[in-house]
Formats: structure tokens, C-alpha cells, sequence
């Protein structure tokens, strides 16, 4: 989640600052959407940081370095906004651009040394759609260098995928591409990608990013899922009809449940991208969004509730929110993100007592209940494709499993309505209650624990540790 990396941040730029400190000849670039968009703020209140690389991240990179040997001075580089003489030195344009397709494979020293199955791929970079609450289609904007969308072939792709798979014995890749699929223009492409997975017998599973509207044509999901889909993480994003115009993304209940069942026929596990809080939705509006996640059973993904909407700098949300005067003018990198008020004191109110009960209190217990919920479903869908056997030696222990976890998203999704009421009305908060529910659901959490890791323990003394290895656990073992 963006808000974990916002965290995050404060101490990245403490060890960079430390860093050019101990070696005050060394160079600091940033780069990446958040850092295009946030470059003001973040060049006036770092000011150790020699600039910001804007255009395409490889060729800027190159170019920097030339200049550097060449002993060119900043304000005569392109491709960034750069700091010369304690001045900024506006973006001026790079003219060159490498296709994707020309790049060299990227180093991958970090995940040698790791020991999960799963590594990160890109088969495509860029987006053909606006969505206000993303930073990819503004940067772009901003740069205009190189094309809206560039691809890689295909061939380049399951290189990679087959370098990467025997190499470091990678067999879970995870596509990092906006949309992996946007339209019936990237039919072709995908169906290339796969026929060469299994052109060349490479085992392997991965995941997609894909939207509700428009979805996967028939064909190609079923090509996808030869190959070796496993997951789809769906942007469903809201199913309130204020929120949606707010948003600018339409979507609704019966579309998604429709194509999660497709899915699920095929043996594909659903992640959604879900936003249950933005600052015009009125207490009906959260009701609404509560009420859906509890009748597609994901209550538990707690990070959709205490992550409302991103704010990104440019966007028409931003614009909204600045004319409606709900988001101060001097607001920095640090907190423009979630530094807006809700229009709506009352929906305000509850967000910031979700989020400390939820997000600080019991924050732990939380995390952990997410991850049992969304890593328990995936890797019963990995032991459905490569270990059938297991499948029926777990089917006790997973009843109880989801048994518990139905207890407590029952647990959850009551004491959410409860809270809506009572901040509806503008009354106190019963702390009893409050305690109770906090009580029941670390009890509860402890004993999902031990019936999670009794899974996990069949399936590792079943032979079924590749499977595993499949799974993310949030903080990987360094051989």
C-alpha cells in the first residue's frame, strides 16, 4: 500500500542523506511517478539531492552518467529536473528514448540472494487509462517522452521468464504492468506471451493486473490460464454511485460477482483494488461499500478500509478538492497524498476512529488476519493445480479454517455497521464495546493463527514446499 511507503520514507531519505554525507562525491537521483509529481516539495525539503529523473528512467540514467564523465555541468542536462548551484534547473526533454525491446534485461543481484519463488516482471509499461487516484498517466504528461504505452515482444519476455526460472528457480512471476490487458489491441500480444510459456514448457504461475470494464476476452483467459494465471488482482475500486463520479470509474456489483465466478471456473484466485473511503462520500456511501465487501466475502482486506482514495498532484480530484477548499495549498510529499479533510465531518470522524482502532491499536492482529485470509485462498488454488493429493488431505483443516474466518469477518463487518450508526447519530462511543470486540477478535486472530500454520505444516510434510515458496510472507528469508 502506498500510505506503508509513505511511511517508509522518512527513513529512506535519512540513509540517503547519510549516504552523501560519508561520500559527499557520489550522486543522488530519484525517479519513479510519486517522485515526478512531488518533485517541488521534495527538492526544497531534501536538498542534498542532486535532481529528479523525469523521462525514461534507463536512457536519463545514461545520459546523467555521460555528462558526469564528460564533466558537464547540471543545468546542461536533460531528461530531469536537476539542482545546480542550489538552484532548480527546469525539465528540459530528453530526445532520446529505448524502446523496451531494446533494453537489456535488468539485473536481478537483490532477488539472488532471496529465497521466495516469486520475483517481479514487466511485459508492458504504461497505461492507456486516467484514473484520478493514479500517478503513472500524469508523469506521463509531464515527460512526453518516448510513447504512451511501450512493449515488450514477446520472445524478450519469456526470456526473461525462462532466464529467471532457471537461474534462480523463479516460478511464480508477478507482471507489474498497469494492465496486463487492456483491450482487444493486446489480444495478440498476451496469446504471443503465452504460447511461447508453453511453447517452451516452462512451468510456471503468475499474476495480472486487469479491470472489471472492459474484462479479458474469453479466448485469451483461457490461453492465460494454460499458461499458468493463478491470480488476478480485479480493480473493482467502489460500487457507489456518488463515490464512482467522484472516482470516474464505473463498476457494479453484478459484474464483478459474474466475473469472479468466471475466474474461480477457471482456478484463478481474485484479489480486488477496492476504495471504500474518499473524501465526498457521505456515511451511506462507506454502508454501501461495507455492505459489498461483506457479500463477496472480503471484509478481511482491511488495508481497502484504512486506505482511503490517493490524492495525486494535477488530477481532477486534486483540482476538486483545492476549489471545495478540503486540501491546504502548502502541503508536501510527506502528506499531500492523504492530507485532505472529508467534506462530510461525520464520515471524517469515523475514518480517524477506524484507522486508530483498526490501523494502530490492533493494527498487528489485522495485518495478520488479511494475510491468513488472502494467502490461505491463493494457496489453496496453487495445491488445486500442482498437488491435487493434498487438496483432499487438507479438506478438514481448511473447514475449520474458513469456518473461523467467516466467525470473524461476521465479527467485523457487525461492529463496522455498529460504528456507522453510532457516528450516524453523533453519539459516544460505547468503550465496552469497544473492548470487547478488540478482546474477541485477538482471541480469535490466535486461533486462525494456529489452524493457518497447521495448513501450511500438512502441506510442507506432504511434499508440497514448492508451493509454499509460491506464498509472499511480507518479509522474505535472505539465504
Amino acid at each position: 500500500m502506498l500510505s506503508q511507503i509513505l511511511k517508509i520514507l522518512p527513513i529512506f531519505f535519512l540513509n540517503l542523506k547519510a549516504l552523501k554525507k560519508h561520500a559527499p562525491n557520489s550522486y543522488i537521483f530519484l525517479c519513479g511517478p510519486f517522485s515526478v509529481l512531488n518533485s517541488p516539495s521534495i527538492i526544497e525539503e531534501n536538498k542534498w539531492i542532486d535532481g529528479i529523473i523525469v523521462d525514461q528512467v534507463e536512457a536519463t540514467a545514461e545520459h546523467i552518467v555521460d555528462s558526469i564523465k564528460k564533466k558537464k555541468k547540471f543545468n546542461e542536462l536533460l531528461g530531469g529536473i536537476y539542482v545546480y548551484k542550489n538552484k532548480i534547473v527546469k525539465h528540459s526533454p530528453l530526445n532520446n528514448y529505448v524502446s523496451l525491446n531494446n533494453l537489456p534485461l535488468p539485473s536481478r543481484d537483490l532477488e539472488k540472494n532471496e529465497s521466495g519463488a516469486f520475483i517481479n516482471i514487466e511485459s508492458s509499461r504504461g497505461c492507456r487509462y486516467m484514473c484520478p487516484f493514479c500517478h503513472i498517466p500524469l508523469s506521463k504528461n509531464i515527460s512526453k517522452n518516448g510513447p504512451s504505452i511501450d512493449y515488450r515482444s514477446s520472445i524478450k519476455v519469456v526470456d526473461e521468464i525462462e532466464s529467471l526460472n532457471k537461474k534462480l528457480g523463479k516460478n511464480l512471476f508477478i507482471f507489474n504492468d498497469s494492465i496486463f490487458w487492456g483491450s482487444s489491441d493486446d489480444n495478440e500480444r498476451v496469446i504471443r506471451i503465452c504460447n511461447e510459456i508453453l511453447k517452451r514448457k516452462i512451468k510456471i504461475k503468475f499474476y495480472v493486473y486487469l479491470r472489471c470494464r472492459p474484462f479479458v476476452d474469453e479466448k485469451v483467459l483461457k490461453k492465460m490460464v494454460k499458461a499458468g494465471l493463478v491470480r488476478v488482482f480485479l480493480g473493482v475500486e467502489n460500487v457507489s454511485e456518488n463515490s464512482q463520479k467522484t472516482l470516474g470509474r464505473k463498476s457494479d456489483e453484478d459484474l464483478f460477482i459474474s466475473l469472479r465466478k468466471k475466474l474461480e471456473t477457471y482456478g484463478v484466485d481474485v484479489h480486488i483494488g477496492f476504495i471504500v473511503f474518499e473524501p465526498f462520500a457521505s456515511l451511506e456511501d462507506i454502508k454501501i461499500n461495507i455492505n459489498f465487501l461483506n457479500k463477496i466475502n472480503k471484509i478481511y482486506r482491511i488495508g481497502t478500509i484504512l486506505e482511503p482514495v490517493r490524492v495525486v498532484p494535477g488530477s481532477n480530484l486534486f483540482c476538486k478538492l483545492k476549489k471545495e477548499k478540503l486540501l491546504k495549498n502548502n502541503l508536501t510529499y510527506k502528506n499531500i497524498t492523504y492530507g485532505y479533510r472529508f467534506k462530510d465531518k461525520k464520515v471524517g470522524n469515523l475514518f480517524s476512529y477506524i484507522k486508530e482502532q483498526f490501523g494502530e491499536k490492533i493494527g498487528r492482529e489485522m495485518v495478520e488476519f488479511e494475510y491468513y485470509c488472502s494467502t490461505e485462498n491463493l494457496l489453496n488454488h496453487l495445491i488445486k493445480r500442482d498437488k491435487p493429493m493434498i487438496e483432499k488431505i487438507l479438506l478438514n483443516k481448511r473447514k475449520e479454517f474458513l469456518s473461523h474466518k467467516d466467525k470473524i469477518n461476521k465479527s467485523i463487518y457487525k461492529y463496522l455497521l455498529f460504528l456507522i450508526k453510532v457516528f450516524e447519530r453523533g453519539e459516544k462511543i460505547d468503550t465496552k464495546k469497544q473492548i470487547i470486540f478488540s478482546n474477541d477478535f485477538r482471541k480469535n486472530i490466535s486461533e486462525l493463527r494456529i489452524l493457518y500454520y497447521q495448513i501450511i505444516n500438512l502441506t510442507s510434510q506432504k511434499n508440497g514446499n514448492n508451493v509454499i515458496d509460491m506464498l509472499y510472507s511480507g518479509l522474505e528469508r535472505i539465504r
